[in-house]
């Protein structure tokens, strides 16, 4: 989805995202003689979308010791704010997961978290998309005693 921008004077300036659907900007100067010895210049980045919040589904979960739950992450973007967009390793790279008690409930690589502990503990798991980090999503995870 690249997108083209034409400015009198100056040429046209083509801008090619990083990869398809991408929040990265991307960037393109635009130079111009203004006079003997003297050029002007400016710099224009175009975004194919802005992310604007996210969230973890299920961002609440009830789980005991050998029990699994898959979480995913979501991003609401300004392009589609009632429609959002699953972080992953095909859309904007893999979310980084985390647990508040890796060792009461750790999580895996593509938010798997699984009850390990028998035992009654409030855990809170935590994933954010790359190139992302002012946007972190979270999930309270309550792991209950069996016996």
């Amino acid at each position: 989805f690249p997108v083209t921008i034409t400015v009198a004077g100056a040429g046209a300036v083509n801008f090619t995202f990083p990869t398809n659907f991408s929040p990265q900007i991307d960037y393109a100067t635009i130079s111009n003689r203004l006079g003997p010895s003297l050029t002007g210049s400016v710099e224009i980045g175009v975004a194919e979308f802005q992310v604007i919040g996210s969230f973890m589904s299920p961002s609440q979960v009830s789980i005991q010791s050998g029990s699994k739950v898959d979480l995913d992450m979501f991003l609401v973007l300004d392009i589609a704010p009632n429609n959002p967009f699953k972080a992953d390793a095909n859309t904007t790279g893999e979310p980084t997961w985390s647990s508040s008690n890796s060792t009461f409930v750790p999580v895996g690589i593509s938010g798997s978290i699984t009850g390990a502990v028998d035992t009654q503990a409030q855990v809170t798991i935590k994933a954010v998309a790359p190139n992302l980090p002012t946007f972190p999503a979270y999930a309270n995870i309550t792991l209950n005693k069996i016996s």
